[in-house]
């Protein structure tokens, strides 16, 4: 039995329909959960700062969101302007086409390049990278899992939300199953209830990324 769910949980507010106020109060109520960060896209990031800076729910911003498609440079300027604020983390979209044009360096450099803005910054601050398993096969999130692994970026996310679908167990099993104990895992993507996120963690996930965290952490206080 996990004694508290909420550890778990990155709750997500990156609906492209979200005013400043529904930011805003996502993000108390996300502290008032005790959720582990509060991921939001990054023009929301002044709001996120005002409300959980020096909390204990970490604050968190999204790059290259959600298609990864946007160039290198375009990437580390987002990064730049989002480390002005102060994030503990960053979760930034694996550029698709590239790792299926088999271009691997391509996806190296590009993470180096994130992580080395990041580390100016601060050697505490996380990096995970989504890899958007929906549209991969076993054999490719292997191989974007090793590849990421070696970059030395903290987590391999499985996905945006904003794909065909989200995590998937399966998909949890074959990350785990590359890199072992060698990077941490995020599920993301149609997680909507405390069964599903304890199905992933039992699976080796070790943060949840929902924007149901709410309902899951209620479910789980009802269980206890």
């Amino acid at each position: 039995m996990i004694s508290n769910i909420s550890h778990y949980i990155d709750n997500t507010m990156l609906s492209p329909v979200a005013t400043f106020r529904d930011v805003e109060q996502f993000c108390y109520e996300s502290k008032k959960l005790g959720c582990k960060a509060v991921f939001v896209n990054s023009s929301f990031l002044p709001i996120s700062k005002k409300v959980l800076n020096n909390s204990d729910t970490k604050i968190g911003c999204s790059i290259g969101f959600p298609l990864g498609s946007s160039s290198t440079s375009i990437k580390v300027l987002e990064t730049e302007k989002c480390l002005e604020y102060d994030p503990d983390e960053v979760d930034m979209q694996m550029h698709l086409g590239a790792f299926l044009s088999n271009d691997y360096y391509y996806i190296k450099k590009e993470i180096d390049a994130i992580l080395e803005t990041i580390r100016k910054k601060s050697n505490n601050i996380i990096l995970k990278v989504i890899i958007e398993s929906c549209y991969l096969t076993n054999s490719q999130i292997k191989q974007a899992s090793l590849l990421i692994s070696d970059t030395g970026a903290d987590f391999i996310k499985t996905s945006s939300g904003f794909a065909k679908h989200g995590a998937t167990l399966e998909a949890v099993r074959q990350i785990k199953k590359a890199v072992g104990n060698n990077i941490k895992i995020k599920a993301s993507g149609g997680i909507k209830s405390y069964s599903d996120a304890i199905n992933f963690i039992e699976s080796g996930a070790d943060r949840i990324g929902t924007s149901n965290g709410k309902l899951i952490i209620n479910q789980h206080n009802k269980i206890i």
